[in-house]
């Protein structure tokens, strides 16, 4: 049955090109985009910030507000985070953009990323934290990473928004661990 209002889960490691690609979407099928971590901080749904100035969320906080938002939606929503593979939420589908860690090294480090917070985010890439944790917790998740499987991806969204059928698209999973191994035996800073 295809849901009156869709509420779409965009997740992925830091700097993959999440808050793009939902943007798209919800310029595709008139969606309200909401950022995560702008609740966070609009509703201050964090205790405090570890050493490297990260925000510790207070992910009970956080999952209730966000069910709220959902709950009380008008149309299409979008959530967008790294962290809702995680969260309460359970969004009607989930899509996880995806990105080879070359290029998310290159963004973190112009983003100014501390050498821990790189190091932390490309090996959660490198295992699929987030495809492999909405995959568990959510029925349709879909991994994404070249424009043609985001295009794919896009029609397929639109389509079900407009209450037609249409065929799935087929989900990637890109494996990064070569790519790791690769960093780890150059020479980094990181250590990989």
């Amino acid at each position: 049955m295809i849901p009156k209002s869709l509420l779409i889960g965009v997740t992925g490691t830091p700097a993959v090109g999440k808050s793009t690609f939902a943007a798209d979407i919800a310029k595709k099928i008139g969606a309200e985009l909401i950022e995560v971590n702008d609740i966070v901080q609009k509703f201050r749904l964090f205790s405090g910030k570890d050493p490297d100035g990260t925000k510790i969320v207070r992910m009970n906080a956080l999952s209730s507000k966000l069910e709220e938002l959902a709950n009380g939606r008008k149309g299409h929503m979008i959530l967008v985070g790294h962290l809702l593979p995680d969260l309460d939420v359970t969004p009607d589908l989930m899509v996880v953009v995806r990105a080879p860690l070359g290029l998310l090294l290159s963004r973190m480090e112009g983003r100014g990323y501390g050498k821990e917070k790189i190091r932390e985010n490309i090996i959660a890439e490198s295992v699929d934290y987030c495809g492999d944790r909405s995959k568990a917790r959510h029925i349709a998740a879909y991994e994404v990473e070249t424009d043609a499987e985001k295009e794919a991806l896009m029609d397929y969204i639109g389509a079900i928004a407009a209450g037609r059928r249409a065929d799935e698209p087929k989900s990637t999973e890109p494996r990064r661990l070569e790519e790791l191994m690769e960093l780890a035996w150059g020479e980094n800073e990181y250590g990989f």
